[in-house]
């Protein structure tokens, strides 16, 4: 019996291992008239790859838990507006950084197969070009 009991604590104590120092983000997805947008898509990229995504809500509310302290770019899109990266977005552990951001209506630019380039905005929601 104290075989079992030890092997279910060391079980759970792993499962739980790793967990800490981890960071969130959450926040609210809107048009330009306020507006929720739901059904947009939030994916998270470190350097390389998407580590994470989420869809918003019918009140345009995502939320992503568990990724790593880092630096990331998050990408929002929905099926009405422009892709629009938001760069260099820091995760602290321990804590959740709040996104609200506001997506712009498709504009056909410079696009080929009429798919509209993404904006690339920063943490002061300034415009930094398109990709």
């Amino acid at each position: 019996m104290r075989t079992l009991l030890f092997f279910v604590f060391l079980i759970s104590s792993q499962i739980g291992f790793g967990q800490e120092n981890l960071g969130n983000i959450k926040g609210t997805v809107t048009d330009k008239k306020g507006k929720p947008v739901d059904f947009a898509v939030v994916r998270v990229k470190d350097s390389l790859k998407f580590i994470a995504y989420d869809m918003t809500d019918d009140d345009g509310i995502f939320e992503i838990k568990g990724l790593p302290e880092g630096t990331y770019s998050i990408w929002f899109e929905s099926d009405f507006s422009s892709e629009t990266i938001l760069e260099n977005v820091k995760i602290r552990k321990d804590s959740t950084q709040v996104i609200n951001i506001t997506l712009s209506e498709i504009e056909f630019y410079g696009c080929p197969m009429g798919r509209p380039l993404p904006k690339l905005i920063d943490m002061n929601g300034r415009f930094n070009g398109t990709i």
